[in-house]
């Protein structure tokens, strides 16, 4: 099992912040925060050094933090870990998700306040009775209840990343099994058997390629009651939790009741998950596939058009069949939100949205020069192994000082590096970038002279994020008029499940982009997908270049773009929408362009 040096970073200071939740001596949790940042960043994988004995190698990691890394190489998780949040209340824990509450004040709220659960902390908030610790004033007691909030809401929910990785497990141990039930299993994905008897697929918010979820849903075909009894056996052994009969009202709509058409739901789930599997017979799998897949708009507008088309009498091969029947062009799930979908597809007019073999190349991508844990050369190499035409470094700029940003110096001497690694590597162009961070007045973080050397410059809000609809609007634009900024970073600064959008007007944000002729960032991480796949549909309107960055701070970071892909696909973007499916010599000239404009 391989495991990356920053997934091995990020339990090292989980350890750290436990450690600082629960001890009085700093010491130790400093020494596996210190250890986090080395591991993050150093060169080599660390998963292979522990294997090889050769953690000692590494300065700055102690004996028990060796152990501690040994342990996660071979398990995957940490022991430690879990003893010491065995210790901490499980309320107490999610409080550090809470914007503004870090270690040092979520255990002033806990021991000192005796707040251990949301309930109690919102109370208190309420009182005003944060106000007596020191550092809380009534700025940040207010925020704290919005973060509870926030928390309240996404209670339950995943990230498409998460669902999309937990769902194929799922299916894996699913199918492992049905097997010992007998033969024949397939996926439209995978298929197992020739001659399958079952079949397996994801549908519902995951199928649409939802950025977040509250549930996965799993559409099984069986055309025999007893095999349509093996997966339901199937799959209350694998559910983590009691498994219980669900409302099934889309086959009451459409009048097909019967032994085999049940839907099961998992109530605890699995890996934390609710899971919903709807067993169907495959007479009407196109049926189900269409109406299960959603979204609830979509599938009751196209309904509206032909209400007898989905009859329980008739069989379809597939759901282009039913769009057919519609009087509809085939609608990719991805759209299927009742956003002016089926009015394009009725006059034949959908995109041709993008696949993710149209990425001709990956900009956003931090190397050791700042937070990232490889090299210039590493991710050049890994890149062009990928296939890509391209590939564009953008570490941080001075002001993120903590993410180790560049300074000037710093920056020139990455440029030579970079166009020293360029000579010695034919196949691949490597750009010279740098994500700025957009200080408060709207300047970016260098001079003029400093940007000029730079293929292309990111500009990303990282502070402040607390300033006036007004004011946050009027930084950002300052930014997008600088004749050096290219992209604009993720423009709206949300963490998905975690942190709400900092207040700006979007819409006055790109029609300046637009005049501009600068360029938008679909930052493909999946706890950011920000642009927002709504906002991708105007940046496409106002005809705003997308450009769908990973943001990723090691090699295998840049297979985040996928992310991206899915999100720009429910945002109605084509390869002509999306700044990095041009060619090597054509982004050149594209980010050229936007400099002169």
């Amino acid at each position: 099992m391989s495991i990356s040096n920053r997934d091995i970073a990020d339990i090292l200071e989980s350890i750290a912040v436990a450690l600082e939740l629960l001890s009085d001596n700093p010491f130790r949790a400093r020494a596996y925060s210190s250890a986090a940042r080395v591991v993050s960043s150093y060169k080599d994988p660390v998963d292979q050094l522990a294997r090889e004995g050769r953690l000692a190698e590494i300065k700055g990691v102690g004996s028990s933090v060796a152990a501690s890394i040994s342990d996660i190489v071979e398990t995957g998780t940490s022991a430690l870990l879990s003893e010491l949040l065995n210790e901490i209340p499980p309320d107490v824990w999610r409080m550090l998700s809470i914007p503004g509450l870090g270690p040092k004040r979520v255990k002033k709220l806990w021991r000192e306040l005796g707040v251990d659960t949301l309930d109690e902390l919102g109370d208190a908030c309420k009182q005003g009775r944060l106000l007596s610790l020191e550092g809380f004033g009534e700025k940040l007691q207010s925020s704290i209840r919005n973060g509870i909030e926030t928390l309240r809401r996404n209670e339950g929910r995943l990230l498409l990343s998460a669902a999309l990785q937990i769902a194929d497990e799922f299916i894996e141990n699913l199918a492992a099994n049905l097997s010992s039930h007998g033969p024949g299993l397939a996926r439209t994905d995978s298929a197992h058997t020739d001659s399958p008897d079952i079949s397996l697929e994801i549908v519902g918010a995951v199928r649409r390629r939802c950025e977040t979820v509250d549930a996965i849903e799993i559409l099984a075909g069986a055309a025999d009651p007893d095999r349509a009894a093996d997966i339901a056996r199937a799959f209350e052994k694998v559910a983590d939790g009691p498994v219980q009969p669900a409302d099934m009202p889309d086959c009451e709509r459409i009048g097909c009741a019967g032994r085999s058409d049940l839907t099961y739901s998992a109530s605890a789930g699995f890996k934390g998950a609710r899971v919903v599997i709807h067993v169907r017979p495959p007479s009407i799998s196109a049926q189900s596939l269409f109406l299960l897949t959603g979204s609830q708009g979509h599938v009751d507008a196209c309904l509206r058009l032909s209400p007898e088309a989905l009859s329980a009498d008739r069989e379809f091969a597939g759901e282009e069949e039913i769009y057919s029947a519609l009087g509809l062009t085939y609608v990719p799930p991805e759209m299927r939100e009742d956003r002016g979908e089926i009015e394009l597809a009725a006059q034949g007019k959908l995109p041709r949205l993008l696949e993710e073999s149209d990425i001709k190349g990956i900009l956003h991508i931090h190397t050791n020069y700042s937070d990232g844990s490889n090299t210039i050369e590493d991710i050049a190499r890994y890149c062009l192994e990928q296939g890509y035409e391209y590939v564009g470094i953008a570490d941080h700029s001075r002001s993120a000082f903590y993410a180790d940003g560049l300074s000037e110096s710093d920056l020139r001497k990455q440029h030579d590096e970079i166009l020293e690694v360029q000579s010695r590597l034919t196949g691949i162009k490597i750009l010279h970038g740098i994500e700025s961070d957009i200080l408060a007045d709207g300047n970016l973080d260098y001079d003029d002279d400093t940007l000029a050397i730079l293929d292309f410059v990111i500009g990303s809000v990282h502070s402040r994020f607390s300033m006036s609809r007004d004011d946050m609007t009027a930084r950002v634009i300052s930014a997008i008029r600088n004749p050096y900024l290219s992209i604009l970073g993720h423009p709206t600064g949300r963490l998905l499940l975690s942190r709400e959008p900092y207040q700006i007007d979007l819409a006055a944000v790109l029609e300046a982009l637009a005049e501009e002729g600068k360029a938008v960032e679909l930052n493909a991480d999946p706890h950011r997908l920000d642009l927002d796949w709504r906002n991708c549909i105007v940046a496409k309107r106002l005809g705003i270049p997308v450009s769908i960055n990973p943001d990723a701070h090691d090699t295998r970071g840049i297979e985040n773009f996928r992310y991206g892909v899915a999100i720009g696909r429910k945002g109605w973007l084509s390869t002509a929408d999306v700044l990095n499916c041009l060619t090597a010599c054509d982004i050149i000239e594209k980010l050229r362009s936007m400099r002169s404009s």
